[in-house]
């Protein structure tokens, strides 16, 4: 199978799109969390789990055949990681509201995770 000029420039556009969000994420980095490596492995795999979440939506868009429904579940487990590894560090850092507060958004992301495999299953199910 031989690759048009579109599908060329959707590879060089997704690849330079993908290390942009890589080089901003590497930048923005909480180096607090480096500190307390109790913290920062949910905090990176977080970071982790996001990107190839990212990398497997954008691969789903570009190439039409593929279901990236999967995707989008990895994605709200990756920030739901992102959010324990914050309510963790603010629980020790910074006191009990910004504990509450990042505690509720995992919770948030947790669920709506779940909710959206739960929606996947059954429509696999379905069909």
């Amino acid at each position: 199978m031989m690759l048009n000029y579109r599908d060329i420039v959707n590879v060089i556009v997704f690849t330079i799109t993908f290390g942009y969000i890589i080089w901003i994420f590497l930048k923005s980095i909480n180096k607090t969390y480096l500190h307390y490596y109790k913290y920062s492995v949910p905090y990176l795999l977080g970071g982790v789990v996001s990107g190839i979440s990212i990398l497997g939506i954008a691969t789903a868009i570009i190439l039409d055949g593929i279901s990236g429904e999967i995707f989008f579940v990895l994605f709200g487990l990756g920030f739901m990681l992102f959010s324990y590894a914050e309510s963790n560090l603010d629980k020790y850092i910074h006191g009990a509201d910004s504990y509450k507060k990042h505690r509720k958004e995992m919770f948030y992301f947790l669920k709506y995770s779940l909710l959206l495999a739960i929606v996947m299953l059954l429509k696999k199910i379905l069909h």
